[in-house]
């Protein structure tokens, strides 16, 4: 997968990530919508039950003023039609009393009945057995019943005389009265329980306070028991809740909006750092690969900081490939005839550039690659590059450039031209602290590094740099020390840095056969090791004699330049 392809899944993640979290919001705050419904549906279904009571305390308390009358036990014994009709038909129909009304003996037969319309209604029950059930030992009850395919809510009392307790004088009869629960009745106890009731036969099987939605309407059941206890109707309560209707209807539209929106915003960011970032980065890294500055056609033109870095990448190649054909005009410039002379020189030079060219620009090459590297895994998360590091690379590959310009001209490296050894070597801390997670030392003792050779401090310089970049490359360091001192008529080099084991350092490579050879140009002698949790130290003594005076140049001729061939007859 490309860099762009990984962005891209990147963004995909983060944007499924926000989807759940959106989501899991949404449904917490449907939930506790629904919980306000389910309170509010409550909350009218007790207000209904309450309402019912209500209503109906009147009539209970009609019933029984009227059953414990004198005058009301002496009709149950007398039966005085007359006296009944001008003292119990006159309730019947009064504003907030019964639609009908029954006299019973104790045994309960019928003696008296009439309903508001003057007809004789049947009796409110199925079988005396059933009523004498409901009764049981009580003085007053009520039930509901179905008479004539209407709900009607029976009160009844026992007529006993008022002269004694209820409980201490016999039973006479029973005064049953009842109101039909029609549209006025409904209406007067939907307003004390705000809602909107409807009788429903035969009953609903769902009661309770399930709380069944439509277009803003909210609806409660509650089922009425008849005599025998089981269901005879449903009532049907509607309530009006417009505000939780809007605010479902409002919650649903911000969240389809808040997810269109940061859906939108993903896909302009992702085309925005994808243009912008990630693609001249993946152009630049697919350069580095492959050493070809094809790749970098677009960027050449371009005034961003990915441009200049392009221009400079660009610049090292064309320099790359100046090098190359100065070393094969120069091997061309030697003499055919001398073959032994031309192997010899061609060997020398190849290592000697193959040598200055892994202590020099490769090394900056390999830090240039490392930073872009901590850009691509930034822009990766969504980070725009920091200008210092934009501006760190660019300053690598500008040295880089003057590394190789001078290598053609066969000059020193670009920080020794314009500053002396100590200085150059004071600007290694710098960066052992970039490549040390926790602490980094360089000690240089005073004076040791004076009246060196140039070729001696060139030596010096590039097998410090080697012992630096190595322990970037192969090794995570905690710890990283460099120290240089003069002891006994030698110069002692010694570094130290862990994060290595010995499998790491089991086979030594280009950069060690580098220090080996230089080391040996200088006459000294040097051993590395791994010690003691993965710490590793090399030490290096350099005799003195050789770094101020000439150069031992018979120890690793191919360190040195080649000499400039001479015609015979020349001086």
């Amino acid at each position: 997968m490309n860099l762009f392809g990984r962005f891209s899944f990147i963004l995909f993640i983060v944007f499924v990530a926000i989807a759940m979290a959106i989501g899991l919001t949404y449904r917490s705050t449907r939930s506790q919508i629904n919980a306000l419904i389910a309170s509010r549906t409550a909350e009218h279904h007790a207000f209904f039950a309450s309402a019912t009571v209500l209503q109906g305390d009147g009539l209970r308390s009609l019933v029984s003023s009227y059953s414990w009358w004198d005058d009301m036990v002496q009709y149950t014994t007398a039966r005085d039609e007359e006296w009944a009709s001008a003292n119990l038909d006159i309730i019947v129909g009064m504003p907030n009393g019964p639609d009908a009304l029954w006299v019973l003996t104790p045994d309960l037969e019928l003696i008296h009945h009439i309903d508001v319309g003057y007809r004789r209604p049947p009796p409110p029950f199925s079988s005396a057995e059933t009523l004498r059930q409901v009764i049981g030992d009580n003085f007053e009850f009520n039930y509901r019943t179905i008479i004539d395919g209407s709900v009607w809510e029976v009160f009844g009392a026992a007529v006993q005389d008022p002269q004694f307790w209820r409980n201490e004088t016999p039973v006479t009869g029973y005064l049953l009265i009842a109101k039909r629960w029609d549209d006025t009745w409904l209406a007067r106890i939907g307003a004390l329980c705000q809602a909107k009731l409807r009788v429903q036969i035969p009953p609903r099987e769902t009661t309770g306070e399930a709380a069944d939605h439509d277009a803003g309407a909210y609806h409660f059941h509650h089922n009425m028991p008849g005599l025998d206890g089981t269901a005879i109707a449903t009532i049907d309560g509607q309530f009006d809740a417009a505000a939780i209707t809007h605010m479902r209807h409002e919650l649903s539209e911000k969240v389809l909006v808040l997810a269109i929106g940061i859906a939108v915003l993903l896909v302009l960011l992702g085309l925005f750092i994808g243009l912008t970032i990630v693609r001249p980065l993946g152009r630049i890294t697919r350069s580095l690969e492959s050493r070809n500055p094809l790749h970098l056609a677009d960027l050449l033109v371009s005034k961003s900081d990915f441009g200049e870095i392009a221009r400079l990448l660009a610049s090292q190649f064309r320099q790359g490939r100046m090098l190359q054909e100065e070393i094969r005009r120069r091997i061309s410039a030697i003499d055919p005839a001398d073959e032994s002379h031309r192997r010899e020189s061609n060997e020398a030079l190849r290592l000697r550039l193959a040598s200055d060219l892994h202590d020099g620009p490769l090394q900056s090459l390999y830090a240039a690659g490392l930073k872009i590297s901590s850009l691509e895994a930034a822009s990766q998360d969504g980070r725009r590059p920091d200008a210092a590091q934009l501006n760190s690379i660019r300053k690598i590959l500008t040295e880089c450039s003057a590394d190789l310009r001078n290598l053609l001209l066969d000059l020193e490296p670009e920080e020794l031209r314009d500053q002396d050894l100590d200085t150059s070597l004071q600007r290694f801390e710098r960066y052992m602290r970039s490549i040390s997670q926790t602490s980094a030392h360089l000690s240089i003792e005073e004076s040791v590094l004076d009246g060196l050779t140039r070729d001696a401090q060139l030596h010096v310089y590039y097998i410090a740099r080697e012992l630096v970049s190595n322990a970037a490359r192969h090794a995570r360091p905690q710890h990283t020390s460099l120290k240089i001192e003069g002891k006994a008529g030698f110069m002692v080099i010694a570094w130290e840095n862990d994060g290595l084991t010995a499998s790491t350092a089991a086979t030594p490579g280009n950069g060690l056969r580098n220090i080996e050879q230089r080391v040996q140009q200088l006459d000294g002698k040097w051993s590395y090791r791994v010690h003691r949790r993965g710490v590793w130290q090399v030490h290096i003594e350099l005799p003195l004699t050789g770094l101020i005076g000439s150069l031992n140049a018979e120890a690793t001729p191919s360190l040195r330049a080649p000499p400039p061939h001479r015609p015979e007859h020349e001086g």
